[in-house]
């Protein structure tokens, strides 16, 4: 009985725990603390950093165009409820390193409606030498269900 005890605490235990593992949930806290930082910067109102997470250049201005003239919601709240990762990706894939989606839950309203509402969002997001940016061309957020609060 001991030994199963011992056997399951070593097995519980961060540091018997694979690198691979290890590496995996890092990258995990990575991403969720990204996109996190990345939603409150939306719901404040602070566009120039939440477009730290979108890549530089021309994607960079067109975000900051379409959020700061005219956004596609006011949000009132978001809170990232689920983060998964792809595999690391191939070197002929660089700069991208690796690939992962997140959902968020959003409740707000759209431009033109008082109407409160509540989102379940996924969004694709990738990894590069800069640390995690909200995937190209995934700007506009895909909903994947609206209505009632899920909670």
């Amino acid at each position: 009985m001991i030994r199963l005890l011992l056997v399951a605490f070593l097995a519980a235990c961060p540091l018997h725990r694979p690198e691979g593992v290890r590496e995996q949930a890092a990258e995990v806290r990575h991403l969720s603390e990204a996109a996190d930082a990345y939603w409150q910067a939306i719901r404040w109102r602070s566009f120039p950093d939440a477009a730290r997470y979108v890549e530089d250049g021309e994607p960079r201005i067109e975000f900051l165009r379409r959020w700061s003239v005219d956004p596609p919601r006011q949000v009132v709240d978001a809170v990232v409820v689920h983060v998964s990762l792809g595999d690391p990706l191939p070197p002929d894939r660089a700069p991208v390193l690796r690939e992962g989606t997140v959902l968020v839950r959003v409740e707000g309203h759209g431009p033109q409606s008082p109407v409160m509402g509540v989102e379940l969002v996924e969004q694709a997001w990738q990894l590069g030498p800069e640390g995690w940016r909200v995937a190209p061309g995934d700007l506009g957020h895909t909903t994947i269900r609206t209505g009632e609060d899920p909670r």
